[in-house]
């Protein structure tokens, strides 16, 4: 299974398109995000506090940041050697997807001058995927999904408006299934003292399923933030 995922990201283009709501409650505006979070390292406020826990220490008052990306992929499988049954090459399979991947945090000084807290909601990687169930790929993967949900904790200290420390928190609950093809012929070969038995024929495939399953992770990040007041003048 880890060549099946390491096969289904590398051939994966993704690509994004966020819709931010940008009101005086929420927060600074659009960018370009990956899961939800900015992939600008200068911003500063809780939709970077994945990259740099410290950017939350610029914030002020109270903050609600969200968005909502759509993220398509077009994914394309290619097989090297022949297919045992017409013996030509294998032909490619390919998917197209599209999905929703949303995000939301918070962060607040609570009254505090130098101090503030934040907590973070993202999906920051992930896939999934749907192939044809006779395609040249099935022994690798059919169905699977594997998608990370991250719930991030975040604290900042500013001691003035060019220094921020920070420190974050991050409990992860993982999600993973996964369907895919397994050829009988290999078995069949070794109980049949050696006669000749079909390479993936169909009557020989034997489903196996992964069911939804999850795990649980945790990690933390530690982050310096520092934004010097420059003036120049003629």
């Amino acid at each position: 299974m880890v060549r099946c995922v390491s096969q289904w990201l590398k051939t994966g283009w993704w690509l994004a398109a966020a819709l931010v709501l940008n009101t005086p409650l929420f927060s600074q505006g659009v960018s370009t995000t990956v899961g939800g979070l900015t992939t600008t390292p200068t911003r500063v406020g809780p939709s970077s506090v994945f990259w740099n826990p410290a950017s939350l220490g610029p914030t002020r008052g109270t903050v609600i940041d969200t968005n909502l990306s759509l993220v398509g992929g077009w994914l394309i499988y290619d097989r090297e050697g022949k297919d045992p049954q017409t013996d030509q090459g294998f032909d490619s399979s390919e998917i197209r997807v599209i999905a929703p991947n949303p995000y939301l945090s918070f962060a607040s000084d609570f009254g505090f001058s130098d101090w503030k807290f934040g907590y973070s909601s993202y999906f920051p990687t992930g896939g999934f995927a749907n192939y044809p169930s006779k395609g040249s790929q099935r022994y690798e993967l059919i169905q699977g999904l594997y998608i990370p949900w991250n719930h991030q904790f975040t604290i900042a200290y500013s001691p003035n408006s060019d220094w921020s420390l920070g420190a974050g928190f991050i409990y992860s609950l993982g999600f993973f299934k996964a369907k895919f093809d397994i050829d009988m012929a290999k078995i069949l070969s070794q109980i049949t003292d050696g006669a000749t038995v079909p390479k993936e024929s169909a009557s020989l495939n034997s489903h196996t399923r992964i069911p939804l399953s999850t795990a649980h992770g945790f990690t933390g990040n530690f982050g310096i933030l520092y934004r010097p007041n420059v003036q120049w003048s003629v």
